[in-house]
């Protein structure tokens, strides 16, 4: 349970403790790909999912539902910018 102090959980946010170096080295991926994730300029991909939940010690299905869930509204905010 959340509590009403708690910003809403994104993937940047859990990242935002790391150094793009630690989060670079955990992933394999590299650290512009990964300062992305930590600025919420970017979303990881699929294959990176698994070894970010390890690093993160979450379950690999509730990364993949709030990388998921990020990635809507993501969606949506472009949606709207190109019908306006």
């Amino acid at each position: 349970m959340h509590s009403h102090h708690e910003a809403p959980r994104t993937v940047s946010g859990l990242l935002r403790k790391y150094t793009s170096i630690a989060v670079a080295e955990a992933t394999g991926r590299s650290r512009t790909v990964a300062h992305s994730w930590r600025t919420g300029r970017g979303l990881p991909d699929v294959a990176s999912l698994p070894r970010l939940a390890a690093f993160l010690e979450m379950e690999l299905d509730e990364l993949t539902r709030l990388v998921a869930d990020e990635s809507s509204r993501t969606d949506r905010r472009l949606e709207v910018r190109r019908a306006s």
